[in-house]
């Protein structure tokens, strides 16, 4: 699938440049009964198009319902600068027609989406009576089509599958993957390294440039990021050989490379698909070797940590005893874990976590009750792995934030409570240019200067902390990977200048010295 404008939102929608939307030239944004005509005769014996390309003419790129309000961007991720168009913590809630559907069609629906859930951190969930946003799954008469990524007007977040036709060839996968803001492969910059469009075998209607433009047309290089995928004639985002022809025998789309299928396109999300999916969340652990909760540098304080509105001057590992209000009293930190934000495997996860600090130590994490002034909130926001430090008097700000499925991996859960708790990184210790040496040449550009070196990679100068004694240990789950900060998560950034045999800095565990310093 492409990866585009093509491919992807984080949870974000792709938008089209208004000169191929199709604005004014008949592209129906309600549903088209001559599509309907179509699908309804549609014969897959005969008819080699898969059901949601007969939308051509008709639909954006066949099968994709523009809003009423395009906005004028064309870009693969805009979760950043268009949060409306993201599902919120990649949950997509969904209510299915009961009365368009038969029980057995039903099962085939929430199959297609179980077939995405199992393998990413999407999860399709039944909207309940406060839901504000989700997706309407009809079966009009009109095609099989779905909205591109989350639309502000709910009444515009609508998949149709039109019976029996749009149940069958991947399509409600297909459609999915289209709510979740990807459009198709060959919208992608490179397309045309990988295969010839014969236009010639288009309908005779379809031979016009605006048409070509508008279902056909690619992203600009500048404009997209593949992520690193490889061009897939089997992703289930490619239009079959005969999309766009005359009777849908005729071949349109002919490979340039090797392929040894009879067909683009697939039945099923393929591995690509996948792995498209899932580095929408921007961290992949096969090959970044950074720990989820370091991708937040540039943006947070020492990568992880939320600073209150009105930021303390610490630079600690423990704040515990010059900032008495950080402390917990008594060592017993309340939370609350949002219900809807996470799975309950995901909250085992949490809450084992949280079970491996408290039983060595005198610590105790409490579900908050109705009285609790003070607690810890912890949230999935789509805005990496972030943590409070302390306890702040603002309760607002006593936040712990775990984005799934990245922040629940490598110790992240347990470095973030160990910030709640009122620790911040081992590279802050004032006697760490003893122990590592930073290579500041293999940060990021951006991240060279001496402002970003002060706030991600300072260390206390002035005396105000205290070690307690504790040797300084390069496999604290306190500790910077060796790839903190670099450019792609695998240049070496940290090196150890005193014995260490382990492969990396860090710990996916509490060690020995960051229990006795939690005793302390």
């Amino acid at each position: 699938m492409s990866l585009l404008g093509t491919f992807l939102l984080t949870w974000c929608m792709v938008m089209m440049p208004t000169d191929c939307t199709g604005r004014g030239a008949g592209y129906s944004r309600t549903g088209n009964p001559e599509v309907g005509r179509l699908v309804q005769g549609y014969d897959e014996r005969t008819d080699q198009r898969r059901p949601h390309e007969l939308g051509f003419g008709y639909y954006y790129q066949g099968d994709i319902m523009l809003p009423e309000e395009e906005q004028d961007v064309e870009r693969v991720s805009l979760s950043e600068k268009y949060p409306s168009s993201v599902w919120p913590n990649a949950i997509v809630p969904y209510y299915i027609e009961p009365e368009s559907f038969k029980p057995n069609e039903i099962l085939i629906i929430e199959r297609s989406m179980v077939e995405l859930q199992r393998q990413t951190c999407v999860r399709f969930i039944p909207r309940n009576p406060q839901t504000t946003h989700f997706v309407r799954i009809t079966s009009r008469s009109a095609g099989c089509f779905a909205s591109l990524g989350r639309q502000e007007d709910n009444s515009q977040n609508i998949l149709n599958l039109q019976t029996p036709a749009c149940l069958f060839s991947g399509t409600p996968v297909h459609e999915l993957m289209h709510t979740l803001g990807f459009l198709h492969e060959v919208s992608r910059a490179d397309r045309d390294e990988y295969i010839y469009i014969d236009r010639n075998a288009l309908k005779p209607e379809y031979q016009t440039d605006r048409f070509f433009n508008t279902n056909f047309g690619k992203a600009e290089d500048v404009m997209t990021t593949t992520y690193n995928i490889s061009y897939n004639y089997g992703s289930i985002m490619h239009y079959s050989k005969t999309a766009g022809s005359k009777d849908g025998r005729q071949q349109v789309l002919y490979n340039l490379k090797e392929y040894d299928k009879p067909d683009f396109g697939s039945d099923h999300a393929i591995p690509s698909d996948i792995q498209a999916i899932k580095l929408v969340q921007g961290y992949d652990e096969r090959t970044d070797q950074r720990r989820p909760h370091e991708l937040g540098f540039g943006y947070y304080y020492q990568g992880d940590i939320m600073l209150p509105e009105e930021e303390r001057d610490v630079e600690r590992v423990s704040l515990s005893e010059r900032y008495p209000s950080s402390v917990w009293p008594n060592a017993i930190v309340p939370y609350y874990i949002e219900p809807e934000s996470f799975k309950p495997n995901e909250i085992f996860i949490i809450e084992r976590s949280m079970a491996e600090l408290q039983r060595q130590t005198c610590v105790r994490f409490i579900p908050r009750n109705p009285q609790t002034t003070h607690f810890v909130r912890i949230t999935s926001r789509s805005a990496g792995c972030f943590a409070s430090i302390g306890r702040q008097e603002d309760n607002s700000q006593n936040i712990l934030n775990l984005q799934t499925p990245a922040c629940l991996s490598r110790g992240t859960p347990v470095h973030e409570l160990m910030h709640t708790l009122g620790f911040l990184h081992e590279v802050s210790r004032a006697d760490r240019d003893e122990y590592i040496y930073i290579d500041r040449s293999a940060l990021r550009p951006e991240y060279q200067t001496d402002s970003f070196f002060a706030t991600n990679f300072g260390k206390d100068v002035d005396g105000i902390t205290t070690t307690y004694n504790i040797s300084y240990n390069y496999g604290s789950i306190m500790h910077y990977s060796k790839t903190a900060g670099s450019r792609d998560g695998r240049q070496q950034v940290l090196y150890n200048l005193t014995e260490y045999d382990k492969p990396d800095f860090g710990s996916n565990h509490a060690i020995p010295s960051d229990i006795q310093a939690i005793k302390y």
